[in-house]
């Protein structure tokens, strides 16, 4: 079975040779988008050894901000060159903090028992939810104030009364004591339209990674290629990456081709960030995600040891 991994990563050049060096085998292939703000040579010099890695680079390699549009452009680039390049098999979407919970072997052996099923979360963004998880993600318009993590704004449009209320008041002062002349020239033409999600497909939300055949990648590019509106809609969503793909397949495609995700992630409640797993959590991580291939996130830096008691474990 050809696996072909897409890697994101920003950091951690060993850390993610070390990811790749378990992953490897003659099938898999590495398609890798190193954040443009990030030093890409330490990452060259990590993984020249390796002959199956592409890096992603020139207008490629962009920009990846946080609960940004960025974030799914860098896999859709990711995921047009392994169109290009007529690859075949499996596509999966790894950062370069996952590691595998599984041996190389049993990773094929999976994906080649359920050849042709998507593995995607996916949940249906009901108007009656909590507004923060769903409608607002999908009703109201995002601008990031900068590059740095959660340094956004997200107003809704001048026909919503919320408006109106006192929390969208203080948005736009805080917009003006950052004297962000360019936020507001973007953001305010964009509060004088209602803004709805596209009416021929209905919005899902899910996890981010996911393992796709790669007859879904070409089904999404054409997906997107006949309907460019749906891209750009998802450039003012917050955190596009967990519905801009997930609606596609979950809208579009049969249910009975469909499973849940592949990567085991830890969320600490009413946090933004996945846990960071440490060997305190080597017990969790193999029993909750006994029924996953993946984990994240890890950080060498911080604890190596819990990569190493998988190793031992997994063989």
């Amino acid at each position: 079975m050809e696996i072909n991994y897409i890697i994101l990563a920003h950091k951690g050049p060993y850390q993610l040779a070390r990811l790749l060096e378990k992953l490897n085998t003659k099938e898999a292939r590495f398609y890798l988008h190193i954040d443009k703000d990030a030093d890409i040579t330490p990452f060259r010099k990590a993984l020249g050894h390796l002959c199956n890695v592409f890096f992603l680079s020139g207008k490629q390699r962009i920009t990846a901000v946080w609960a940004d549009f960025s974030m799914v452009q860098a896999t859709l680039n990711a995921m047009r060159q392994i169109i290009a390049d007529r690859r075949n098999g499996y596509c999966v979407l790894l950062s370069g903090q996952d590691y595998p919970i599984k041996s190389s072997s049993c990773i094929d052996e999976r994906l080649t028992r359920q050849s042709g099923v998507n593995f995607i979360q996916g949940y249906p963004i009901l108007p009656s939810e909590c507004p923060e998880q769903g409608c607002r993600r999908i009703n109201r318009y995002k601008i990031n104030l900068s590059h740095t993590r959660n340094d956004i704004l997200v107003f809704p449009s001048v026909f919503d009364k919320e408006f109106y209320g006192n929390a969208n008041f203080q948005s736009f002062v805080y917009l003006a004591k950052r004297k962000s002349i360019a936020s507001c020239l973007e953001l305010l033409p964009k509060t004088l339209r209602k803004r709805r999600f596209p009416s021929y497909i209905q919005p899902y939300k899910g996890s981010q990674w996911w393992a796709l055949p790669v007859e879904t990648l070409h089904f999404i590019d054409g997906f997107i290629h006949d309907h460019p509106d749906y891209l750009s809609y998802h450039l003012y969503t917050f955190a596009p990456d967990e519905i801009f793909f997930q609606s596609i397949i979950h809208s579009r495609l049969d249910k009975a081709c469909i499973s849940e995700e592949v990567t085991y992630v830890s969320w600490p409640p009413d946090n933004l960030s996945p846990l960071l797993l440490k060997t305190s959590n080597f017990d969790e991580v193999m029993e909750k995600g006994r029924d996953k291939l993946f984990a994240r996130k890890f950080d060498m830096e911080i604890d190596s040891r819990i990569l190493d008691r998988i190793d031992r474990e997994i063989g």
